[in-house]
């Protein structure tokens, strides 16, 4: 299963329009596709919510969890609810553990598309440490373009660390850009 995961620590870029779209695209191209929505903002969940399956995102941070497929749709949404932000202050050990039950359910979807909070914390960095793939929105404005560097180095730090060399950085995506700046 490829497993592609969303990020930018940096809000508002489009991180979770394009996982929606994304998932979408797949489902329409006829791949089982699971969404996994790790932010607690919820809005991927929110426009998802039709495809939601039985398993919560926070649930899968947890030891041996088995995610069930829905049937209908090619798609399966494993919705945020407001437990995730208790994830961040819990046990690093929770890092691997998305991995693993990713690993575990992998026979029963082609592809995963993870929507990542704006921050970086211990469900950011267990998203990161499942990915197969990394793709990152930027807008092109200054704060978004100074963010690229922080970004960049945790993405590495997390491959070396976590011995995650064959994650495919697919490269930032500008998603939005201002016709009249002279950049």
């Amino acid at each position: 299963m490829k497993t592609i995961v969303i990020n930018n620590q940096k809000g508002g870029v489009g991180k979770t329009t394009l996982a929606v779209h994304l998932a979408w695209f797949m489902a329409e191209a006829h791949l089982r596709v699971l969404v996994i929505d790790v932010d607690a903002q919820s809005n991927a969940s929110d426009t998802l919510r039709q495809y939601a399956g039985s398993t919560l995102a926070a649930d899968l941070f947890k030891p041996g969890i088995r995610i069930v497929p829905r049937e209908e749709e090619g798609l399966t949404l494993a919705p945020a609810d407001s437990s995730l932000t208790d994830l961040d202050r819990s046990n690093a050990a929770a890092i691997t553990t998305l991995q693993e039950n990713l690993a575990i359910a992998s026979d029963q979807f082609d592809a995963c598309v993870i929507d990542t909070p704006p921050s970086l914390g211990l469900r950011s960095v267990g998203c990161l440490v499942a990915a197969s793939h990394v793709l990152a929105p930027i807008y092109l404005e200054d704060y978004s373009i100074k963010g690229v560097k922080g970004l960049m180095q945790t993405v590495i730090g997390v491959q070396r660390r976590y011995g995650r060399q064959d994650t495919k950085f697919l490269g930032l995506l500008p998603s939005n850009f201002n016709t009249k700046s002279p950049r």
